[in-house]
């Protein structure tokens, strides 16, 4: 069997990851572990799928949802309404009902929006979608990280998954094994220029059940840290229902 390596740099080290021509497969099948719920960070949470069979933690100041481009609402709307802020009585007290209606309204419409944003992400294999809760600055796209699940099917090697891992990337990433509590797993890092000057950022983590391909990737536009600072915390959080 043909087999390439890519020699990384990370730390101090150099590390070796080999990996086979895609389609040549060997070994037993692989499956992710059992492992005990994970234990989080203070001010953590969890998320999990609809049917429970993935969840992952979501640090403080982050959530599951998308990006509408709406602005949130809920201070506008606890503004309106306080009464220290001279909307009291007369005509004051009914533009700030109104006010207060308009908002409730557009934050109806922008959580409608987002439900809609998330529906179209599961049809795209994104069983879990989490955006960085500060706003990105104007021309950037906001931070987030997603659980994505490929449906290869058939008995999929490591290697398999790499190469189809290295499709998401435009400029081949540094990758290296790592080990994460439901089992081994491969860790891509990339950071490259835009055609802006700005410069994307991304991590994932990449790991096989059965037929199954699951990546956890991070993104960002903003500095690198956001998402280092994280990632492998996050990565030691998930949590898939394997299924044999």
């Amino acid at each position: 069997m043909n087999v390439a390596k890519i020699h990384v740099r990370f730390g101090v080290g150099v590390g070796i990851l080999a990996f086979a021509l895609t389609g040549c497969k060997s070994g037993p099948e692989l499956h992710v572990s059992v492992a005990a719920p994970a234990v989080l960070p203070v001010g953590w949470s969890t998320a999990q799928t609809s049917d429970g069979s993935v969840s992952v933690g979501v640090p403080g100041g982050w959530r599951v949802g998308v990006d509408t481009g709406a602005n949130s609402l809920a201070d506008m709307t606890s503004d309106l309404g306080s009464p220290n802020n001279g909307t009291q009585g007369g005509d004051n007290s009914a533009f700030g009902q109104e006010m207060q209606k308009m908002a409730a309204d557009m934050d109806a419409k922008n959580k409608q929006e987002e439900a809609d944003g998330l529906a179209a992400l599961t049809k795209k294999g994104v069983v879990l979608n989490v955006i960085n809760g500060s706003k990105p600055i104007p021309g950037e796209k906001r931070t987030r990280f997603y659980v994505k699940v490929k449906h290869q099917g058939g008995s999929l090697s490591r290697d398999d998954a790499i190469n189809i891992e290295r499709e998401h990337y435009a400029f081949k990433p540094k990758m290296f094994e790592v080990t994460l509590p439901i089992g081994k797993a491969v860790k891509c890092i990339a950071d490259n220029e835009m055609r802006d000057g700005g410069s994307l950022h991304q991590i994932s983590y990449v790991i096989v059940d059965g037929g199954d391909i699951y990546s956890l990737r991070f993104v960002t536009e903003e500095g690198v840290e956001t998402i280092n600072s994280i990632a492998d915390q996050v990565a030691n959080s998930l949590r898939i229902k394997p299924t044999k």
